[in-house]
């Protein structure tokens, strides 16, 4: 029963926008006669990916809640966590380190580190390193390249954990 709420949220999420993707396959053919495939296609997984750990993390927490009200207060919640704050927590984190408030670009190595251990910041750091290798993040540094494999073992832990936590909570709760 969790597993199967885990997909069938997954393909309330992710159809429409595995659909959007194939209209703009269509588009960008239609418009400009030629498509890349690899780097759509590592997109296109890149941001499966994100969207499956997400559902993941929100059936997890699911999992855990007694109430469906707690449930959605804890899946909005992590998503403000991080959407919202994780760059904040960079900030202390360099502020602690640093002993300065203002970080000057180019940024150090470690600071990528903390920055890509959140989901969004793993997907982000993937798309830099997989597909815009020769580009120069906009804070003006290079990240280390020996982050990018990990970017997806990132990924995976924030789907895997959260969902496999959420499951046996949900197998041990007791029924009222």
């Amino acid at each position: 029963m969790f597993g199967g709420k885990f997909i069938s949220r997954c393909g309330v999420a992710l159809i429409p926008s595995l659909a959007s993707f194939l209209l703009a396959v269509v588009f960008i053919v239609s418009q400009f006669g030629r498509f890349s495939f690899g780097p759509y296609a590592l997109f296109t997984a890149a941001t499966v990916l994100l969207g499956a750990v997400y559902v993941a993390i929100g059936v997890g927490l699911s999992g855990l809640a007694k109430s469906n009200r707690r449930a959605g207060i804890l899946a909005v919640g992590a998503f403000a966590l991080f959407q919202l704050f994780w760059g904040t927590l960079v900030n202390i984190v360099a502020y602690l380190k640093t002993g300065s408030s203002m970080m000057v670009a180019p940024y150090p190595a470690w600071t990528y580190l903390v920055k890509w251990l959140s989901p969004s910041g793993a997907y982000e750091g993937l798309l830099h390193l997989s597909l815009l290798p020769s580009l120069r993040i906009a804070s003006g540094g290079q990240p280390p390249t020996y982050l990018s494999p990990w970017l997806v073992v990132v990924l995976l832990v924030w789907g895997i954990v959260p969902f496999a936590v959420g499951y046996w909570r949900f197998e041990n709760a007791e029924l009222d």
